[in-house]
């Protein structure tokens, strides 16, 4: 699924708006010709832009009168409507700049020249108002409850989303920066590259692979977040803190109080990836929630039982089998209540 889209923003930050007239108006300096080569070489997409400007201002130049009103804004706007053979004059979502009032509010606080009020035009009737805000704007991958999702990011490193899970990768992964936002859980097979680390955020918590496989866990009831390093190093830290090196068969888990603790289970921590459940000491409490989204059902416990411990590996077999499985280990009894399936004590 893709994430809300917020209002277009047709023009990115570091677009230096003074250049561009400069350089539209024929009256560059070979100081300017080289920033705005180096604006170009940035980004892709800025050389779209300039087109789009160079469009614009081509058309400004044609229109009597094209001071600031809302007249000379719409004379350009029907100046593209029939360069385009009238192909989006039927479309609501294209209007003049000065009738979309999210987009009027930003024209006239920014004090846009006009050339660029009518390349807004032009950007919004040409590509769909979309080319600036999806340089910024990021994917978002869910796997559903009782099912995972794996795919390949643009880089060619592997990312496994565990059920119930979500992460966002910026359209410009790969192009710079490879950061990609978690909420859940992830197993992340990485390829490595020294000029473009591989990070992973979970709220303040920043995983940066140093060349590696590892997982991400950010779920509610681990009370902070863990990283669990099956291959390689990853460095863990949280806000602005110093990172901790954790190695092949750690486990990092940054509590709530910022701290770095770290245990030498992690390759028990990534072993869903496999199909297998591996429980050593781990309370109920937190053991469940992670059947429950692996199963895609609903899994409680009473009180006095949501403390205790579970050691063991098990297969991830049918539900039935494993759930008796488990309340054998825990010398519990399972009671069904429609969808519910509750341990308690027997």
């Amino acid at each position: 699924m893709h994430t809300p889209q917020s209002e277009p923003e047709f023009f990115p930050h570091d677009a230096d708006t003074a250049l561009l007239d400069r350089i539209l108006a024929g009256s560059a300096t070979s100081d300017d010709q080289a920033r705005l080569d180096t604006w170009l070489a940035a980004d892709r997409r800025h050389a779209a832009l300039l087109k789009a400007l160079r469009e614009a201002h081509a058309t400004a130049g044609t229109t009597t009168a094209f001071a600031t009103t809302a007249s000379a804004t719409d004379a350009a706007w029907q100046a593209l409507q029939e360069r385009m053979g009238h192909a989006a004059d039927r479309d609501a979502t294209v209007r003049p700049i000065h009738t979309a009032p999210g987009v009027r509010r930003a024209a006239q606080t920014r004090g846009l020249p006009t050339w660029l009020r009518v390349a807004a035009v032009l950007v919004v009737g040409v590509i769909g108002g979309v080319l600036w805000r999806n340089a910024t704007a990021s994917q978002e991958y869910t796997a559903p409850l009782g099912q995972r999702i794996s795919m390949t990011l643009p880089d060619g490193s592997r990312m496994t989303l565990a059920g119930g899970s979500s992460a966002r990768v910026p359209r410009s992964f790969g192009a710079g920066s490879r950061e990609i936002t978690l909420q859940g859980e992830g197993h992340f097979d990485v390829v490595h590259d020294t000029t473009q680390p591989f990070r992973v955020r979970a709220g303040n918590v920043l995983a940066e692979d140093v060349g590696t496989r590892f997982v991400v866990r950010a779920w509610p009831e681990v009370g902070g977040v863990e990283v669990a390093v099956e291959e390689g190093i990853v460095a863990l830290a949280q806000g602005h803190a110093a990172p901790t090196l954790l190695h092949a068969g750690d486990r990092g888990r940054v509590t709530s109080a910022g701290r770095v603790e770290v245990r030498q289970d992690g390759a028990e921590r990534a072993a869903w990836i496999r199909g297998e459940f591996v429980f050593d000491g781990t309370a109920l409490s937190e053991a469940l929630p992670a059947l429950a989204r692996w199963y895609g059902v609903t899994l409680t416990a009473t009180p006095d039982m949501l403390e205790r411990r579970v050691t063991g590996q098990f297969a991830a077999l049918p539900l039935d089998p494993m759930l008796e499985s488990l309340a054998l280990a825990l010398n519990a009894q399972l009671v069904r209540n429609g969808s519910t399936i509750t341990f308690s004590s027997r």
